[in-house]
């Protein structure tokens, strides 16, 4: 088990979406999941960006403001998030998808998701994550790379 706190970066935020929300959208469009796509499959078109990243930035100064910075708790029965909003704990069985994307781990829920920065890791926290992840049968899938 291991805990770390998170206070997010704008950078980091903006990256994430630029991963996942592509995704979203192309898997959308074709009635699957998104971890069912391959990387190469998912684009968004360059139009878009300048929208996505104003949405993005809107987003991140709402949620820092509220949500503020989180504590991770992550251990054998699932993960564990306190933050201004409370507590949220969710078991490995209950999470949809993990994302792994450029900047974060991205933990799908049935509704949401919630980044782990990669640089609040160490090696030897990144290595239990991936563990706790396979022993548990949670999905994963890439994007961004």
């Amino acid at each position: 088990m291991f805990s770390v706190e998170v206070s997010y970066g704008l950078r980091e935020y903006l990256s994430c979406l630029r991963d996942f929300v592509p995704a979203v959208r192309t898997a959308r469009w074709r009635g699957v999941e998104p971890h069912q796509l391959e990387p190469g499959e998912v684009r968004l078109p360059w139009r878009q960006r300048p929208m996505l990243f104003l949405a993005g930035l809107a987003m991140y100064f709402y949620k820092t403001r509220k949500v503020g910075t989180c504590t991770f708790t992550v251990g054998e029965d699932g993960l564990e998030r306190k933050s201004r909003l409370g507590t949220l704990s969710v078991d490995w069985k209950d999470v949809r998808c993990v994302y792994k994307l450029r900047r974060a781990y991205l933990v799908a829920l049935e509704k949401g998701a919630t980044p782990i920065p990669y640089r609040v890791l160490s090696g030897e926290q990144r290595n239990e994550f991936e563990s706790l992840l396979e022993r548990n049968g949670v999905k994963t899938a890439r994007f961004g790379s």
